[in-house]
């Protein structure tokens, strides 16, 4: 089972808190709190389960449909386009946090199955390894050095 990591998960309430007490003691800047904790509340409920046979995904709507693993023919190890970071050609690590950020992405032969952002994200590395092995699914040399690297 994957989750976002447990300290996104508390941000979200802990920065409604904070914002409800900063406006009760009349701090007007609390206000810029709600946003943020709002962005962050669906960390909540987000989860991806694997089993040995498929990968089910819930967000906020709740459970989508199970996709199974045979269908899954392509790993890919990306890193996200943010403006700025285009110049970094070579990644730095500090402790789970690297200065490029990754995206994980699973996919069939008629679309993507599964799409994660991997700083958010516990347990990407060991799904990404697990795929890995399987001899159905495809990974590029990049994706094979990002996982050895970053995972």
């Amino acid at each position: 089972m994957l989750h976002p990591h447990r300290a996104i998960q508390a941000a979200g309430p802990a920065c409604l808190a904070l914002a409800a007490v900063g406006i009760a003691a009349g701090a007007v800047a609390a206000v810029l709190l709600v946003p943020v904790g709002l962005v962050l509340l669906p960390a909540l409920v987000q989860r991806v389960e694997v089993d040995g046979r498929s990968i089910r995904r819930r967000g906020v709507r709740g459970w989508e449909d199970p996709v199974g693993l045979d269908s899954v023919i392509v790993l890919r190890l990306r890193r996200i386009p943010w403006p700025g970071l285009e110049r970094i050609r070579r990644a730095y690590r500090w402790g789970r946090f690297c200065s490029v950020p990754l995206r994980l992405r699973l996919a069939s032969a008629e679309r993507v199955v599964l799409q994660l952002n991997v700083v958010w994200w516990s347990g990407w590395s060991a799904l990404a390894r697990y795929l890995a092995m399987r001899p159905t699914v495809q990974s590029d040399g990049r994706t094979r050095i990002r996982l050895e690297r970053y995972g």
